[in-house]
């Protein structure tokens, strides 16, 4: 299965906006038809072949690199890495550890509740936007799995540079299964475009982890907490909001047009295309965690 989209980000001064779009794999289409105001059109291409390969079971991979269980030898699991992407906009810092985003780092913009520059990722927390596959009753959770990066040593970007490309690769050790995408970053602009293969699996449904929100980034942290939240957009089900002091832990089950987590200066969003209009039955988003 081959599919690509791009990834946005978007900042607006006073509406100081971080945009962030993902491929994902498509989700079962509904059997309901899409209402005529619903999203249409995507740049995805999807190239789906019948996999004779069962569904391969995950190895299992410890917290961290010091707290090995008993079923995988210490030998066999690699170091966890943090691999770095940076220009003059933004700095993120990525995990090969389920190719997650622990630092979301700002660069133009100071933090008013603390010193230093203003990180969209909350401190203590395992990482954002880890992916799970569901095919079938089954569900593979890659957000721990180790992935192999390109180039293992990241990315420095400089201002008039042109784009470069950041690969994460999953090859699960005893069977066909692979997982890839690839980050391609602009130094002068908070545009991500993103392209990805998964292969030895047939027909997958991703969902795609957005965290427990935004951090905390005004000095009075009582009055943001009532202006954080997330909010998504069901193809079916039109647009549902829900503040984050009132969430619980959950699946926000697709097809969805874009999700989003907002604070009371920046939104993070996960779009299935670079608009409504753009976005093909294909390309729905498969869910959020």
């Amino acid at each position: 299965m081959n599919f690509q989209a791009r990834l946005v980000l978007t900042f607006l001064l006073m509406f100081l906006v971080v945009v962030i779009t993902s491929w994902l794999f498509p989700p079962p289409i509904p059997d309901e038809a899409i209402s005529a105001d619903s999203a249409t059109g995507a740049e995805v291409v999807t190239e789906t072949e019948p996999s004779t390969v069962p569904v391969p079971t995950m190895p299992e991979i410890a917290p961290s690199p010091s707290e090995v269980p008993e079923t995988v030898e210490a030998e066999a699991l690699p170091e966890e890495k943090r691999v770095v992407v940076s220009s003059p906009l933004y700095r993120f810092e990525f995990s090969n550890f389920g190719a997650r985003l622990h630092v979301a780092e700002m660069s133009q913009f100071e933090a008013l509740n603390q010193d230093g520059l203003v990180d969209l990722i909350p401190d203590g927390t395992e990482g954002y936007l880890g992916q799970k596959l569901v095919v079938g009753s089954d569900t593979l959770d890659l957000s721990r799995v180790p992935f192999t990066v390109e180039p293992e040593d990241g990315l420095v970007l400089e201002a008039g540079a042109a784009a470069q490309i950041l690969r994460f690769t999953y090859q699960h050790p005893t069977s066909s299964f692979r997982f890839e995408t690839e980050y391609e970053f602009s130094p002068d602009e908070y545009t991500i475009r993103v392209r990805g293969r998964a292969s030895g699996v047939d027909r997958p449904q991703l969902l795609t982890d957005l965290g427990d929100g935004l951090a905390f980034v005004e000095a009075d942290s009582a009055m943001e907490a009532r202006e954080m939240g997330y909010v998504y957009n069901h193809v079916q089900e039109g647009i549902n909001e829900t503040l984050t002091s009132k969430a619980e832990r959950m699946i926000v089950e697709g097809p969805l047009l874009w999700g989003a987590l907002r604070n009371k200066f920046f939104l993070l969003a996960i779009l299935a295309g670079e608009s409504n209009e753009a976005v093909t039955e294909e390309s729905y988003l498969g869910g959020l965690v």
